[in-house]
């Protein structure tokens, strides 16, 4: 089962507050590139999902089921990323992320407190982290179902 819609690509990013590219790489796999706040969502497209379709098709099928009520939370462990999903939005945020925070807390290199993280943390955390609308995640899957096609 391949759900997909008729529009196309940029019919699609016109509709999303999100701002993405899609490529391949010199070994012809496809990569995703996400504005800075979602760049964790490109590293989850090409890294956790790359051309299964299937996967499309199975989280394609869990976001129907959101938007008709049928389910309020789902959490998918992938190998480097987790996504996290409501009825509100979506989470993805690094499996190793949580780990390097408290190893970063633990050993004082910051506080916890936004204003003592480095820069370069923070720019860390955003490859790393990102959340948005679940209507958008929609939108950005169903952009990179397109593309692998």
């Amino acid at each position: 089962m391949v759900i997909s819609i008729a529009l196309t690509n940029e019919q699609l990013k016109k509709k999303t507050l999100m701002d993405f590219k899609f490529r391949k790489n010199i070994d012809g796999q496809p990569t995703a590139k996400f504005s800075m706040e979602h760049e964790a969502i490109g590293r989850w497209l090409t890294e956790e999902i790359s051309n299964n379709k299937s996967k499309i098709v199975q989280i394609l099928t869990l976001i129907e089921q959101f938007e008709q009520g049928s389910i309020a939370f789902k959490e998918i462990i992938g190998t480097e990323f987790q996504l996290s999903i409501s009825h509100i939005g979506v989470e993805i945020k690094a499996l190793n992320l949580e780990a390097d925070y408290m190893d970063n807390f633990n050993n004082n290199e910051f506080s916890g407190n936004d204003d003592d993280r480095s820069e370069d943390a923070e720019l860390y955390d955003k490859e790393s982290y990102a959340e948005c609308g679940l209507h958008d995640f929609k939108i950005a899957l169903l952009s990179w179902q397109e593309y692998i096609n």
